[in-house]
């Protein structure tokens, strides 16, 4: 499209480079390639700063940069301007002038220039009345990484099972190849069958889950890479305590299981074997929206498993799980692959299959 003669101009952003997981470097490499041939282009970038993305998009000094480090008094005003339209909006104190000026006050000294801090704590100061806003405001750390510990105490601190269900939900995204929809985090996660099968009941865990996730459009989503960071290295061993191979395990595993209780032939009633798939119009209910992701990474989360996981080896002998979903289920997943259009990852999956069979000792 961009070599497109009739294209007058066009501006392209990408933000947070740095979060990109992967195939970076072709990215990288498209972007320079476009600005240096086609000057009717402009792409506006933004990243934390990493040497390698700022080294591969170096163009002789042709591009500009703008660094917020050093343009912190710009951004602390911006910031200042956010915390201002925040303090306006919490209904708790909408008609207290005297107390919205002093949430001001303090928000503007502990914000550091930070708009995810400011976020996060007006997050949890629109669940908090009037009278204890001061108190949790004194109480907020004022850097993020103190904060997610506060974050991580409350969830710690919850009533009853709710700890253990967060931890199902924040483990199962540490994991996760990509986003999750409800659905598929109800499949995955291991949630009691009353929570997992039910979106609200699903949501709501999520919820509790100390402001580390956000769901948009029912799919979930980490609030920041840093949240995400945060998780995977200072919370590693709250998230994880028996391992990071067997919540892989279990992924793989529950996988398996709801793919082949799930599918079945002609899963949206087409009643046409041959019709196009552009011609196919998803029902609503989607029945495959439990098992999208399942469909996909179920071999990925075997692979991960396999070198530490003892059941993976007999889960590939013959007569095992995999034998058996592939003999009884096997043209009911490469149809649902191709209803979601993913039939490509089939080849990835038998790829990855083929590869575990050569170095298992229990397949003959």
């Amino acid at each position: 499209m961009l070599q497109d003669p009739n294209l007058k101009g066009a501006y392209l952003i990408v933000d947070a480079l740095d979060e990109c997981e992967t195939d970076l470097p072709q990215l990288l490499g498209l972007i320079v390639q476009s600005a240096s041939t086609s000057p009717h282009v402009k792409w506006i970038v933004s990243s934390r700063n990493e040497a390698h993305i700022e080294a591969r998009l170096s163009l002789n000094g042709a591009q500009m940069m703008l660094s917020l480090e050093l343009n912190a008094e710009h951004v602390s005003r911006a910031v200042e301007m956010f915390v201002d339209f925040k303090v306006s909006q919490l209904a708790s104190i909408k008609h207290d002038s005297t107390l919205q000026e002093e949430v001001r006050k303090q928000m503007h000294e502990k914000a550091n220039g930070t708009f995810l801090w400011v976020a996060l704590v007006f997050q949890e100061l629109e669940q908090v009345d009037s009278w204890d806003i001061l108190q949790v405001l004194e109480e907020v750390p004022a850097d993020l990484n103190p904060l997610y510990d506060r974050m991580m105490r409350q969830v710690q601190q919850l009533k009853r099972k709710d700890p253990e269900f967060c931890r199902l939900v924040l483990l199962t995204m540490m994991l996760a190849y990509r986003p999750l929809h409800l659905l598929e985090l109800g499949t995955l996660s291991g949630l009691p069958g009353q929570i997992s099968k039910n979106l609200d009941s699903t949501a709501k865990i999520v919820v509790k889950c100390g402001s580390f996730l956000t769901i948009r459009e029912d799919y979930i989503y980490f609030i920041h890479q840093s949240a995400k960071d945060y998780l995977d290295f200072d919370a590693s061993g709250t998230i994880f305590p028996s391992g990071r191979d067997a919540v892989h395990y279990n992924l793989f595993s529950r996988s398996l299981q709801v793919m082949f209780e799930t599918l079945q032939r002609d899963m949206y009633r087409l009643h046409q074997p041959g019709i196009s798939i552009d011609s196919v119009k998803q029902p609503h209910p989607d029945p495959l929206a439990p098992v999208r992701y399942s469909c996909v990474y179920w071999a990925s989360h075997l692979d991960e498993a396999y070198r530490s996981s003892s059941p993976c080896r007999s889960d590939l002998a013959n007569g095992g799980k995999i034998h058996l979903f592939l003999q009884k289920r096997f043209l009911y997943w490469l149809e649902a692959l191709s209803l979601i259009k993913s039939i490509s990852s089939s080849v990835q999956t038998i790829s990855t299959l083929l590869t575990l069979l050569k170095v298992s000792p229990d397949f003959r």
